[in-house]
């Protein structure tokens, strides 16, 4: 049996419709500025048939991550203001370089723009023993609470906190090494990490946590994640580099087909 109900089906057909009416007409008319909009257009008609042919969780996933990038482009080309973009291509060949990001943007004035674009979306899990487990052998900073209820979907809470903030790691190693592998004669650019949201998995001050480390080496006080982070890269042997500029912080229920909450370059929590 498939994750979509003929209810299920008939919302997703109305969803895709609306996407292509509301967002894909529109970069279709900037055409000028968006030349290849194409290959991100054919590849939305991809992920779309194969949720209707496979009808399972894995196709849905993609499809929710293609549709992700398809936002970024619009939410790129509808803000006219300066410098604004004169030129965006979705995953340009990059010279001596196997690897691709996913927007490449020219500006009015300044730097070029590199642009990554991932959606967090954890898979649904009860981790309640492995809390409890966290808690019994002190994986949590000593003036940290992070207090659950087991009643109140506490493993689940659990888990989505835990995978975001691994695949926060996640991400930004691998666009390290992608901006090392291929940008390292580009002098004059700009990077962005963009991270998707559907509101209930992670929120903004997870990221905030997350960019502190980042940028200072150390943890925000209060960060549950500190001991635990700071054992997953020691573990990997990862000190960063700081050459990802802006993480960008995009929020978008699943339900509707545009962000409703953009926020460019996420800045660092408030100390105390």
């Amino acid at each position: 049996m498939g994750i979509l109900s003929k209810e299920g089906e008939q919302l997703f057909k109305e969803f895709v419709e609306r996407t292509r009416k509301e967002i894909i007409a529109c970069l279709i008319a900037n055409k000028a500025i968006f030349p290849n909009v194409e290959l991100l257009a054919n590849r939305y008609d991809e992920v779309v048939a194969r949720v209707r042919e496979q009808n399972n969780i894995t196709a849905l996933r993609s499809f929710h991550e293609v549709h992700n990038e398809l936002c970024t482009a619009v939410v790129i080309l509808e803000d006219k203001r300066e410098p604004r973009v004169i030129k965006l291509e979705y995953e340009p060949k990059i010279d001596g370089c196997a690897k691709r990001f996913d927007f490449h943007a020219e500006i009015t004035e300044g730097s070029v723009r590199y642009i990554e674009v991932k959606t967090i979306h954890p898979r649904s899990q009860d981790d309640w023993d492995r809390y409890q487990d966290a808690i019994k052998n002190r994986r949590f900073p000593r003036n940290t609470q992070l207090i659950l209820d087991n009643e109140w979907l506490g493993g689940e809470l659990y888990h989505n906190a835990y995978a975001a903030r691994s695949k926060m790691l996640d991400y930004a190693s691998d666009m390290e090494d992608k901006i090392k592998s291929c940008l390292s004669t580009v002098e004059e650019k700009i990077t962005f990490l963009v991270l998707f949201t559907n509101g209930f998995h992670w929120h903004l001050d997870e990221l905030e946590d997350f960019v502190f480390f980042y940028r200072k080496g150390t943890h925000f006080p209060g960060d549950p994640f500190a001991i635990m982070e700071e054992h997953f890269v020691k573990e990997r042997n990862r000190q960063f580099e700081g050459t990802i500029d802006h993480f960008a912080y995009f929020r978008r229920p699943k339900t509707e087909i545009r962000p409703n909450k953009v926020i460019w370059s996420v800045t660092l929590p408030h100390m105390p």
